[in-house]
């Protein structure tokens, strides 16, 4: 089966559960599964290490694999202290057999002496052109380099190191090894579904879970039928838009649910925000039915193109299955939000015209 078609199947069968990807996580990050030292085991433990980590933390601490089981944390620190001043070692036990795990984190007290190791592990193993990815830790998970011993070598055993990233760095990776392998983008059809003993399962009656189920297998079937539709990483539709909402008022909403809950503009005013979020938000209207002015009714749909990926993830994820912002409540109804099917050739052809 293609890649498009297994990753059909899993949407459609409800893989890729919240709860099955923390428990993948979970092992992951002790080195259960090595497949990527970075992203995949780095950043889930390092939070147990330093749930708050300093500012100059950032960067300063690296994941390491391929640890003899019999080594001592004074040997991998005597090996990285060669780099710059260590902060801590920490090799991973494994909590039910107390037996090392293979794994461990190096914590240096600044950056830079990371990266001056990184550099030393890598330069003249990797290939010139992963080397400043490695060292900046920014590969996708699941790249090539994420299995690829360094030089270093501790008890005769060549070690596999990266830096460790921040969880918002890490989710941002994870999205890009999908994008890599996914060209449809289809992972993107998980965001937003309702899944079966969810928080958000529970905010439905039973007829309304029923229908939401069947528009998205819907969607599934019709992404399955026609390869020349994908889903657009940076345009989103809305259900449930208040009908007395406008282009503009919509757009308000959105540049102030982005700002407010992505990383990227954490703490940032508004008004110091200077480039583009939003490119077009429009309200679908229904010509041949009027209002009392004369213009016509809102159909309570709406699309919405977003600047960056980002941006449509961080408002997806903080106002789907939630009301609009202000909206009265008689009558209100929760927002569905989604990212968009479209058709290449027709993106193509409207591109061809801009």
């Amino acid at each position: 089966a293609s890649s498009d078609d297994e990753e059909l199947e899993a949407i459609d069968e409800g893989d890729g559960s919240e709860e099955e990807e923390e428990e993948e996580s979970g092992e992951e990050a002790e080195g259960a599964q090595d497949t990527t030292p970075r992203a995949e085991a780095g950043p889930q433990e390092e939070t147990k290490w330093a749930k708050k980590p300093r500012k100059e933390d950032r960067g300063a601490q690296l994941f390491l694999r391929n640890v003899p089981f019999d080594a001592t944390e004074e040997e991998v620190e005597e090996l990285f202290g060669e780099y710059g001043r260590v902060r801590r070692v920490l090799l991973v036990v494994d909590p039910v057999t107390d037996r090392p795990r293979g794994t461990g984190f190096v914590h240096f007290r600044g950056a830079e002496a990371a990266t001056k190791a990184l550099r030393a592990a890598y330069e003249g193993v990797a290939d010139p052109a992963d080397l400043n990815g490695i060292v900046a830790g920014t590969l996708p998970m699941g790249h090539s380099t994420g299995s690829l011993e360094s030089s270093l070598a501790l008890g005769g055993r060549r070690l596999i190191v990266a830096r460790v990233v921040q969880r918002d760095q890490a989710t941002q990776l994870t999205s890009a090894s999908a994008a890599r392998r996914d060209k449809r983008n289809l992972h993107l059809l998980q965001e937003g579904v309702v899944k079966d003993g969810s928080e958000e399962a529970n905010l439905y009656t039973t007829k309304e879970l029923d229908r939401l189920r069947k528009d998205a297998a819907a969607k599934v079937k019709k992404l399955r039928q026609n390869t020349n539709l994908f889903v657009s990483p940076t345009r989103v539709a809305v259900r449930n838009v208040p009908l007395d909402t406008d282009d503009k008022a919509l757009k308000t909403v959105v540049i102030d649910t982005v700002v407010k809950s992505s990383p990227e503009f954490d703490g940032v005013p508004r008004h110091r925000i200077k480039r583009k979020i939003v490119l077009q938000a429009k309200v679908v209207r229904d010509a041949e039915r009027l209002d009392l002015a004369g213009k016509p009714r809102s159909k309570g749909f709406a699309f919405i193109e977003f600047a960056k990926h980002e941006d449509a993830l961080a408002f997806l994820r903080a106002l789907n299955h939630r009301y609009f912002p202000g909206e009265k409540t008689a009558g209100r109804r929760r927002l569905l939000i989604e990212f968009s099917v479209e058709n290449v050739h027709a993106v193509k052809k409207h591109e061809a015209r801009l």
